[in-house]
């Protein structure tokens, strides 16, 4: 799986480049100078006030004694959408716009973490502990008869009160 990935992030620029130049022939050069500045302007702050908000979700669930995973997803995907936005092109602002979107992002979220319990319960193992050991006959210290288990406590000291 790395290797399409690579090809993807090599080909992204080009694609950025070639799009903006496709549209700067339709439209001219200034609107879509324009588009990138308010784009990157726009996820600039976006990434500003989501890691306020995000840290501030989060906080709110722990206080309340939940796991914060949807909230913590909600803010990485708010925040690789305002990097996207930051990036100038049609392509990767296409992709913020829409992570922007909150049924998606709901979305995606349920999906991700079907995919993370999925792959979770193909690790899990089945209790089985596997390990060599060796008889030892004439061991010196050896005791005879079944062993007590330790008591995890202290015994109870004596109560000295007045």
């Amino acid at each position: 799986m790395p290797f399409p990935f690579a090809i993807l992030l090599l080909a992204l620029p080009v694609l950025e480049l070639a799009g903006l130049i496709v549209v700067g022939r339709e439209v001219g050069v200034l609107p879509v100078l324009a588009w990138a500045i308010l784009s990157a302007i726009a996820g600039a702050n976006l990434l500003r006030i989501t890691g306020w908000v995000t840290a501030r979700k989060v906080h709110d669930a722990m206080r309340e004694g939940k796991m914060p995973m949807g909230e913590m997803f909600e803010g990485a995907a708010l925040s690789f959408a305002s990097i996207l936005l930051i990036i100038p092109g049609f392509l990767t602002d296409a992709i913020g716009l829409l992570l922007l979107i909150a049924p998606l992002r709901t979305a995606l979220g349920a999906a991700f973490a079907a995919r993370t319990a999925a792959q979770a319960r193909a690790r899990r193992d089945d209790g089985v502990i596997e390990a060599e050991f060796t008889i030892v006959e004439d061991a010196p210290d050896r005791p005879e008869g079944p062993v007590e288990p330790l008591s995890p406590l202290p015994p109870p000291e004596d109560d000295k009160r007045p």
